[in-house]
């Protein structure tokens, strides 16, 4: 079933990028590091410096975009934080958040456990609560550091995997502006983008899930690092962002051709142009925005509509389809207006 917003719309984005950039021949892994990025179109990855985490990119981040909108923090009454890195298990980061960047204190705080799909489901739970009239304005904070549990011994994802956090004010428009999300769960294939060890279900244990193991592609792992059977994400991305597009497309009675841009999760290029060929789309409407920052997960689609957009306006922006896929196994989709979306240009911390 159809998700339909008429009343909510993104007033401004901003991105941050870590400033230590890693080429992938830094990895070591000889000449299967030529192949797979020449089949990712990556090239550097961005990485966070140990000590610092989501929460603190969202910081420095957020004042950022508060001062190039003229937004006065207090006019924030609601904030949603979607990461799969959290300052603590308990309490949630978007209180602390609240804290920190001075919103008001009748301020409603969410975090979402979302990776890849996260930004799109943060979009809808921001809709929600601004159609609502539960706040009059959302702070979205989508990012991670995913690099911080992830092996430097695993090919798969050692090479691909960047950071990288994003801030979305979400307001109220009395003017109707229609937005509708589309989305798609199956959790019978969790385990195939997934970190084993760390929850209540298999906690860690010294000795037990930290102990590495090789698979037989000559990844070395531990079960507290993120695993990925990129085979089964790019089978089920290819089958399922389809679907999501043709639903969205169908209920906006929008044609192919009518829409300004595709931005599609960032997993690589790869699958993004597997995704248009599926489609029968044409590239130049598929931005593609990997090559020197990576797979930055839950961050990409605000990364790359930043990357394509920044101090940019136009009809063009008008019919916009987002869609993301990945941990779950989920796909989200929205058909939405950003034509009066004011885009920063990326910085770094």
């Amino acid at each position: 079933m159809s998700s339909v917003f008429y009343h909510a719309g993104i007033e401004g984005v901003g991105a941050v990028l870590p400033k230590e950039k890693s080429s992938v021949e830094d990895f070591g892994f000889g000449r299967r590091t030529k192949k797979i990025s020449a089949l990712t179109g990556i090239v550097n990855v961005g990485i966070a410096p140990e000590d610092t985490i989501t929460s603190d990119y969202a910081v420095y981040l957020a004042e950022h975009l508060f001062a190039e909108m003229e937004l006065d923090p207090q006019e924030i009454d609601g904030i949603v934080f979607v990461s799969t890195t959290p300052d603590y298990i308990s309490p949630p980061t978007s209180v602390l958040l609240q804290h920190r960047l001075g919103l008001s204190q009748s301020c409603a705080a969410f975090d979402i456990n979302y990776a890849c799909p996260g930004y799109v489901y943060g979009l809808m739970q921001s809709f929600m609560m601004v159609e609502t009239r539960v706040c009059r304005k959302v702070l979205l904070i989508a990012g991670d550091v995913a690099t911080h549990y992830i092996s430097t011994q695993d090919k798969a994802m050692s090479l691909v995997t960047g950071d990288a956090v994003t801030v979305s004010v979400i307001g109220r428009r009395e003017k109707e502006a229609l937005t509708v999300f589309e989305k798609y769960t199956d959790g019978g294939g969790y385990q195939h983008l997934f970190v084993p060890a760390g929850g209540f279900r298999t906690p860690k244990r010294h000795g037990v899930t930290d102990v590495p193991r090789e698979d037989e592609d000559g990844n070395i792992r531990t079960d507290e690092h993120l695993y990925m059977n990129g085979m089964e994400i790019m089978r089920f991305a290819v089958e399922q962002v389809p679907i999501i597009v043709d639903q969205l497309l169908h209920t906006r009675q929008w044609a192919k051709g009518d829409v300004g841009g595709y931005y599609f999760h960032q997993a690589n290029e790869f699958i993004v142009n597997n995704i248009a060929r599926r489609m029968n789309l044409s590239l130049e409407k598929i931005p593609i925005f990997v090559r020197d920052v990576g797979n930055t997960g839950v961050a990409s689609i605000p990364l790359t509509l930043c990357a394509y957009n920044a101090d940019k306006s136009g009809k063009e922006l008008a019919r916009s389809i987002l869609c993301a896929f990945g941990a779950g196994l989920v796909c989200i989709g929205a058909a939405i207006d950003l034509s009066h979306t004011h885009f920063s240009k990326i910085i770094e911390m």
